[in-house]
């Protein structure tokens, strides 16, 4: 094993002026596939497809309708329902719905769609009707026959709330838009959801909540640049912590430097996969640059008592190279190993626990002979006495 990691020290460091260049023009050109990166959501790609109940789901799903529902629920701020400007905006709201791109229409459930009907017993048989008439005018008396209408009905507790303080608007999202036929686009429908319904609708008498695998997306995705904020700020920190624990501004920078170089070719890989980066693994660029500094500060705490025993700084990154080269090695292998025979769902490199799986796989590949090739060519003439590596 020691001549494997030999021979394997011998290589990297024999060509590594070869090897950085290399590294820096892979970088540069996954930094600029990175650049084009787009943010992509999908709710299925958030299933076990696997699954034996998520098969069944489906198999049917066609005769029993989707789960990627979305529901609105428009509530007075205070008393009931049962008041002329609630019907008035919530009628309005109902409305605004069937312009929503992506929806399915024959899915729309509210108190003023025509599938929401209740059912009587008369002397005669069964009598019943739309829970809102159609010649429902907001008079007191239209007022009163819809409360007892949905008192008729099925749908407290569904549709309206037990108290009656709150009404919904349930209806499903297609995967592909039918107007266009195209995949749906998440966040232009989290946006219509804010302009066309929200925004417009909600005043100080009338409250509007939503909730939905689409706005939670579009609300994730308006975050997305306050977190690359937080990414920026904490590698500022994170810079100063290890210049506090390693004394040399310069391996601190270096250090870093090959943390990134990790996240752009992750990043970067996603774009010529032809994949996007999905909301729920926005974070996932803090992990790689985590990783990538914990491996780092391994080598270097190697170079550091290399250098601590009297070698220049050259000798001490090839020692280091060759004690974790094998480690490393095998920690891919096996992951590699596993990766083979848990193999993720559909849409992987971009789903949240194929992102994951894709990112810890590939991330060694770039810091493991980078730190140390970087090292030995930017500081080989510093030697081995206290505070000459800074």
């Amino acid at each position: 094993m020691d001549k494997i990691a030999k021979k394997l020290e011998h290589v990297v460091f024999g060509i590594r002026p070869i090897l950085i260049a290399v590294f820096a023009v892979i970088t540069l050109f996954l930094g600029y596939k990175a650049s084009q990166l787009k943010i992509d959501a999908g709710f299925e790609k958030q299933l076990p497809l696997k699954h034996e109940f998520i098969q069944t789901f489906l198999q049917y799903r066609d005769e029993f309708g989707g789960a990627n529902r979305l529901i609105i629920s428009v509530s007075p701020r205070e008393g009931t329902i049962y008041q002329k400007e609630f019907f008035e905006v919530f009628k309005k709201v109902s409305d605004e719905v069937y312009y929503l791109d992506g929806v399915n229409r024959s899915s729309i459930q509210s108190l003023f769609t025509p599938n929401v009907r209740f059912v009587e017993i008369v002397d005669g048989g069964f009598s019943g009707g739309k829970v809102v008439p159609a010649d429902f005018m907001g008079t007191e008396e239209d007022i009163e026959r819809v409360r007892k209408n949905v008192l008729k009905s099925s749908i407290v507790g569904r549709l309206v709330a037990n108290d009656f303080t709150a009404a919904a608007i349930s209806f499903r999202l297609s995967e592909i838009d039918p107007k266009t036929g195209e995949k749906l686009n998440y966040f232009k429908v989290a946006d219509q959801l804010e302009e066309s319904i929200r925004t417009k609708y909600e005043t100080t008498n009338i409250r509007i909540n939503i909730i939905g695998f689409a706005k939670a997306v579009g609300d994730v995705a308006k975050g997305a640049k306050g977190v690359l904020s937080f990414l920026a700020l904490s590698i500022l920190m994170t810079l100063f912590l290890i210049y506090y624990f390693i004394k040399s501004w310069r391996f601190a920078f270096l250090l870093i430097l090959c943390s990134l170089v990790a996240v752009i070719w992750n990043l970067g890989m996603l774009p010529l996969l032809g994949q996007g980066l999905d909301p729920m693994s926005i974070l996932v660029p803090f992990l790689i640059c985590a990783i990538g500094v914990s491996h780092g500060i391994q080598i270097l705490n190697g170079v550091n008592y290399s250098i601590y025993q009297g070698k220049d700084c050259y000798e001490a990154a090839r020692e280091s190279f060759s004690r974790l080269v094998l480690p490393g090695i095998i920690a891919l292998f096996f992951r590699y190993h596993w990766l083979y025979h848990h193999p993720p769902n559909r849409d992987s490199h971009y789903s949240r626990a194929g992102h994951h799986r894709f990112c810890w796989g590939f991330r060694p590949h770039s810091n493991q002979p980078c730190t140390p090739a970087c090292t030995a060519f930017l500081f080989e003439n510093q030697t081995g006495t206290q505070g000459s590596y800074r």
